[in-house]
């Protein structure tokens, strides 16, 4: 057994098992981001503070102030090796609709892909996945 086939078979029996950190997923297929696919991942989430601001809106530069907006971001480790039926062996596309099972994550709105990674090896990748919310809308109207 080569060093690489060690190395893939620590990452799917543990690190990706559902017995372990892992979960199986539903991510847009290569290519065709319609199509879902079951992946089995390791998630990190990250739930980030509620972001508001003095945006502008128009050429009258009206102010829109007092709009909370949150958004929720997911680290995402998955295999990449291609014989492995729940890998995702190459790159999303940015975005790529990624949902969670319900009994791990109720809001059924699906994180997309932003373009940021973290790792990609040949072995695994490590992605980013987040979705936004509008949690109150201030003066104005978008």
């Amino acid at each position: 057994m080569t060093f690489a086939a060690l190395r893939q078979t620590v990452l799917q029996a543990n690190c990706l098992s559902g017995d372990r950190f892992g979960e199986t997923v539903e991510i847009g297929a290569p290519g065709s981001p319609e199509t879902k696919q079951n992946v089995k991942c390791k998630i990190e989430h990250e739930q980030l503070g509620p972001r508001s601001g003095r945006r502008t809106n128009g050429p009258g530069n009206e102010l829109i102030g007092g709009t909370i907006d949150t958004r929720e971001r997911i680290q995402v480790t998955l295999s990449r090796d291609a014989s492995w039926q729940y890998s995702y062996p190459t790159r999303p596309a940015v975005a790529t609709p990624l949902n969670r099972s319900a009994s791990i994550d109720a809001d059924r709105r699906p994180f997309t892909f932003r373009g940021e990674v973290i790792y990609e090896g040949d072995q695994h990748a490590t992605y980013v996945f987040e979705r936004s919310s509008r949690a109150s809308q201030g003066k104005g109207v978008l």
